[in-house]
């Protein structure tokens, strides 16, 4: 990493598996109405740290690392999204929020594997973070695209949310614990 910054953003990758992991357990709206606005705060301040990384291997146009930013700016969209419906639920002691988690689940499916797509493509082709790690989220993109054909099956459970929100919560946490330990240059 070039830039003194660039460490602390990359721990948003943790920060967003921790606060998505406690939503996760988590039966209270007000809460999970925060967990799920850090969420998307944690994703966004990871993507900055992401996008630095493969940028300075891809270059000036660094088309893998847009594509991965934007895709990662419309699911954190979608986090806050979610976050603002738990918060209405809060404020207005309804006892469920106007989004269903496997809607949710469905919506951010897609940009989400954008960037396992775009991200996981360039470290795979330049080594930048880790090579393993770029073929294992090139793996998860089948994946990350087939989870909502499983949702919109009638009664998906929480496997199939699972299946659509974990491996990319896990790819994101390992990326970022490799964006952290990776030695300055």
């Amino acid at each position: 990493m070039h830039d003194t910054l660039e460490r602390p953003l990359a721990l948003g990758g943790l920060g967003f598996a921790v606060a998505l992991a406690l939503f996760a357990v988590l039966e209270d709206a007000r809460a999970d109405a925060y967990l799920l606005g850090l969420a998307a705060f944690f994703l966004v301040a990871f993507l900055g740290a992401l996008r630095a990384s493969l940028r300075a291997v891809e270059g000036e146009t660094a088309p893998l690392s847009a594509t991965a930013v934007i895709g990662g700016s419309v699911a954190a969209a979608g986090y806050a999204f979610l976050a603002a419906a738990y918060a209405s639920v809060a404020r207005d002691e309804l006892r469920e929020p106007n989004v269903e988690i496997a809607e949710f689940a469905f919506f951010v499916s897609f940009p989400q594997a954008a960037v396992l797509a775009a991200a996981a493509t360039a470290m795979a082709r330049t080594g930048v973070v880790a090579r393993p790690l770029g073929l294992a989220g090139q793996a998860f993109v089948p994946l990350q695209l087939g989870a909502p054909l499983v949702l919109l099956s009638p009664g998906s459970d929480d496997f199939a949310i699972g299946l659509a929100l974990v491996p990319f919560c896990a790819w994101v946490a390992a990326t970022s614990i490799l964006l952290v330990r990776r030695p300055r240059a």
